[in-house]
């Protein structure tokens, strides 16, 4: 947090900008072009560039800067989202299962958690009751696809954006 209003306002512009950047990526995944690639290209090495007089956000925008390949994987694959929101709530799950438990007593156990909490979380993205499809494999009906069959084909119908 600055302590001048000076460096306040560098960075609530900075902030600002990448907002605005954020939203032309977001366009950008609409109708994706080559030209509108390398123009968000040309944006981004403008826009973290570390020439303010605020050199605390000068460092994290060089941190930024660095991982320029990682946070544009978007352009060259537009059905990939642009947040991480999905995998923060899957960890929401383990965290609050973690939270009334205090933790599990072995290592087992917290691979158990873990397996059954991303089964859970896939059958809720599948729209496909957990119960039943634990009751499904442990009965051997198989009478619910794989899960990864499942997948696979949503793949194919859909972005991944969509699962």
């Amino acid at each position: 947090m600055p302590v001048f209003k000076t460096n306040q306002k560098t960075l609530d512009d900075f902030r600002k900008a990448i907002w605005d950047y954020y939203q032309r990526l977001k366009d950008y995944k609409k109708n994706p072009n080559p030209y509108k690639k390398q123009v968000l290209l040309d944006a981004f090495d403008e826009l973290f560039i570390p020439d303010t007089d605020y050199d605390d956000l000068n460092h994290r925008i060089e941190l930024t800067a660095a991982n320029k390949d990682k946070l544009l994987v978007v352009l060259d694959h537009p059905c990939v989202p642009l947040h991480n929101n999905t995998s923060e709530l899957a960890e929401r799950l383990f965290v609050i299962k973690r939270k009334i438990s205090i933790q599990t007593r072995s290592e087992k156990g917290t691979k158990a958690w873990e397996t059954m909490l991303s089964l859970y979380d896939t059958c809720r993205k599948l729209n496909i009751s957990f119960s039943d499809y634990v009751y499904d494999r442990v009965c051997r009906r198989n009478k619910i696809p794989r899960l990864a069959d499942l997948i696979a084909e949503r793949w194919e119908r859909a972005p991944p954006t969509t699962l």
